[in-house]
């Protein structure tokens, strides 16, 4: 199982956030690990998780908005 503390960790709001979050999202997988609730793998797969919805949340509108254009689709 990917690690959901992680992935929250690293899935900022803002990508400004993102750079002030990354030693506290480290220290949470370093946490996590150390504790035995989860597997360096499932950290890592955690922050992969973080990383793609961060991304999708900033990205999608403007694909979206790209797609609709092209298509002729009006709202």
């Amino acid at each position: 199982m990917p690690s959901g503390h992680t992935a929250a960790a690293v899935a900022p709001a803002w990508p400004l956030a993102g750079e002030f979050c990354a030693v506290p999202a480290v220290t949470v997988a370093l946490e996590r690990v150390q504790s035995g609730a989860h597997y360096p793998s499932d950290v890592a797969t955690g922050a992969d998780v973080g990383l793609a919805s961060a991304w999708l949340t900033l990205h999608t509108p403007g694909l979206l908005l790209r797609h609709r254009l092209r298509s002729g689709l009006s709202w």
